[in-house]
């Protein structure tokens, strides 16, 4: 090395790095935000999917079994105990608590199914937003048709005609 050249980056150089390090990881970081809204978004529609399916079980069983009053204590029930294994409780028992759920929660109370996302703000622009689903029998309770849920309160459009409370 001969006497006079620098070993090291100049401060224009190392500058340039900071600022091209800093514009990456704010994409990164935004990009980030944004897949950890729709991972969020997609487990609320999984969950919800997973609930009609349940429901759709359920009263096949309950109507092959000829079993009308199960099906009538179905109206406002927890579809949540369905996709827990938790069929032997009884799903018209709300939850003991009678605070709203936690972020990321799930919980069945005063007939509704609540869940309050992690992401409020921005899955929603409310950050203080709670999804609320009730299950429904559909027909008459002479005749039942089917159990559905019935969205009272949104949080993702998931497409679903029957959550919609579309006929």
């Amino acid at each position: 090395m001969r006497r006079g050249q620098q070993a090291g980056m100049t401060l224009l150089e190392f500058t340039l790095v900071v600022v091209l390090f800093s514009v990456l990881a704010a994409i990164f970081l935004n990009r980030l935000a944004y897949l950890r809204v729709e991972v969020e978004r997609t487990a609320i529609q999984q969950t919800l999917n997973q609930m009609r399916s349940a429901l759709a079980v359920r009263f096949a069983e309950l109507y092959i079994a000829g079993d009308a009053e199960a099906l009538r204590e179905w109206d406002g029930g927890n579809a949540l105990v369905l996709i827990r294994d938790e069929v032997e409780q009884n799903p018209s028992v709300p939850t003991p608590s009678g605070e709203l759920p936690g972020p990321g929660e799930w919980q069945h109370h005063d007939g509704q199914i609540l869940y309050k996302p992690v992401f409020a703000q921005a899955l929603t622009g409310d950050p203080d937003a709670v999804g609320r689903w009730r299950v429904e029998l559909q027909g008459t309770p002479q005749d039942p048709s089917g159990l559905r849920l019935r969205t009272v309160t949104p949080l993702v459009e998931d497409g679903a005609k029957q959550d919609k409370g579309e006929d």
